[in-house]
C-alpha cells in the first residue's frame, strides 16, 4: 500500500494522505482504537513522530542561535551603559557592559576602548617577569652582587608585576557588575601602592647603602605612609570613580611619591652636594623619573586629547592609555636606574657600614 505524508506547517491540525485521501490525524486519534485499522494507526503514529521531531529540531536550532548570540560581545555607546561604567565622559563608544566573567576574558581579544589599557600593563607584567629572571640569572651575578642584592631587586620587580597585573585585571573585569567594579578598583589601588614600594625599596637601600640606620628609618616611614594611604583609599564609600574621590586619590598618591624628594635631598647632602660625581650621575635619573610621573598625572587628570575631540580617541590614543604607558615607562626607567646604582655600589663598596 502506497502511503504519502503531508504536514500543513501553518495549521494547528496535522493531516496525511493515504491512497490519495486526506486524513485528519487528530480525528483519527480521537476515534476508538477498535474502529481503526492497524495500518491507519501505524501511519498516524509515524506522522506524529515526524511532526514532533521537526518541532524539536526547530527548538534546538533556536536555542543554538540564542546561545550563539549570548556569546557575542557587544560594544555600546556612552548613553547605552550603566552610569558606573562611564568613568571618562569624553569617551563616546567602545564600551563593554555587564559581561559574564568568561566574556570579560574573551574581550581581551577584541578591540574596545579598554584594549590598550589592558594589554599595555598585561604585557608590562610579562616584561617584568622576564626582567626578574634576567637580573637574577645574568645581570646581578655579572657584577658579583650579593644575596641581598638578589632579594632587593626581586622584591622591586615583583612589586612592579603586582602593579601591572592589578591594573590590567581591573580593566578586564570592572565591566562585569557594580560589585565587581568596586572589588577590582580596590585591587587596582592596592597595586599602585605596590608599584611605589617597588620604587622606594631599591632606591632607599642603595642610596643609604653605607648608612644602615638611615635606610631603616626611611623604609619604616615609607611603609607607614603607604599603609595609612591605602587604608583610607580602601574605605567602601571611597571606592568609586567620582571626581571628588579621584582627585583625592591622585593627591594622596602624589604626596607619597613626592615624599621621595626628602630622602633624595638627604642623600645629596650626605654625598657632598653637586660636586660629587655620583650625585651628578644619579640626580638627573631621579629628575627624569619625576618628570615622567608629572606627565602621567597631567594626562590622567586633564583627559586630553579626548576632551578636545570626543569620539576620536575612544579606541586608540585616549588619556588613560597614555597614562598607562607613562607608568610602565617610569617603572622600566627606575629599574634601569637602580641597577646602575647597584653597579656603582659594587665598584665603590663601603669602607664600613655606619649608622649615621
Amino acid at each position: 500500500m502506497a502511503t504519502q505524508f503531508a504536514d500543513d506547517g501553518g495549521s494547528a491540525k496535522s493531516s496525511f494522505v493515504i491512497l490519495d485521501l486526506e486524513v485528519d490525524a487528530d480525528s483519527l486519534l480521537s476515534s476508538s482504537p477498535s474502529s481503526l485499522s492497524p495500518c491507519l494507526l501505524c501511519c498516524c503514529a509515524r506522522h506524529m513522530m515526524m511532526v514532533d521531531r521537526k518541532k524539536t529540531n526547530n527548538k534546538e536550532e533556536s536555542n543554538c542561535k540564542s546561545i550563539s548570540k549570548k556569546e557575542e560581545i557587544s560594544l555600546y555607546r556612552d548613553h547605552e551603559i550603566p552610569d558606573f561604567l562611564r568613568i571618562n565622559r569624553h569617551i563616546v563608544r567602545g564600551y563593554r557592559s555587564l559581561l559574564p566573567v568568561h566574556l570579560c576574558l574573551k574581550s581581551l581579544f577584541i578591540w574596545s576602548n579598554e584594549t590598550i589599557n589592558i594589554w599595555s600593563h598585561l604585557l608590562g607584567c610579562l616584561i617584568f617577569v622576564v626582567l626578574l629572571m634576567y637580573d637574577n640569572v645574568y645581570a646581578i651575578p655579572k657584577i658579583s652582587g650579593s644575596f641581598m642584592d638578589h632579594i632587593i631587586c626581586s622584591i622591586s620587580l615583583i612589586c612592579f608585576q603586582i602593579c601591572m597585573i592589578s591594573s590590567a585585571s581591573y580593566h578586564v573585569f570592572y565591566c562585569h557588575s557594580p560589585k565587581a567594579n568596586i572589588r577590582w578598583l580596590a585591587i587596582d589601588l592596592s597595586g599602585i601602592i605596590f608599584g611605589l614600594m617597588g620604587c622606594y625599596i631599591p632606591g632607599v637601600h642603595y642610596s643609604f647603602y653605607c648608612l644602615v640606620e638611615w635606610e631603616r628609618i626611611y623604609m619604616i616611614i615609607i611603609v607607614i605612609l603607604s599603609v595609612i594611604i591605602l587604608s583610607i583609599q580602601l574605605k567602601p564609600k571611597r571606592l568609586n570613580n567620582s571626581l571628588t574621590f579621584t582627585m583625592s586619590r591622585v593627591l594622596m598618591y602624589s604626596c607619597l611619591a613626592i615624599y621621595g624628594i626628602i630622602p633624595a635631598a638627604h642623600w645629596i647632602y650626605l654625598n657632598g652636594g653637586w660636586e660629587n660625581k655620583v650625585v651628578q650621575v644619579f640626580v638627573p635619573k631621579i629628575v627624569v623619573m619625576y618628570l615622567i610621573g608629572v606627565g602621567a598625572v597631567f594626562f590622567y587628570l586633564s583627559q586630553v586629547p579626548e576632551r578636545l575631540a570626543p569620539g576620536i580617541f575612544d579606541i586608540v590614543g585616549a588619556s588613560h592609555q597614555i597614562w598607562h604607558i607613562f607608568i610602565f615607562s617610569s617603572l622600566v626607567w627606575w629599574r634601569k636606574s637602580y641597577m646602575e646604582l647597584l653597579d656603582y655600589r659594587m665598584q665603590y663598596p663601603c669602607v664600613h657600614k655606619a649608622s649615621t
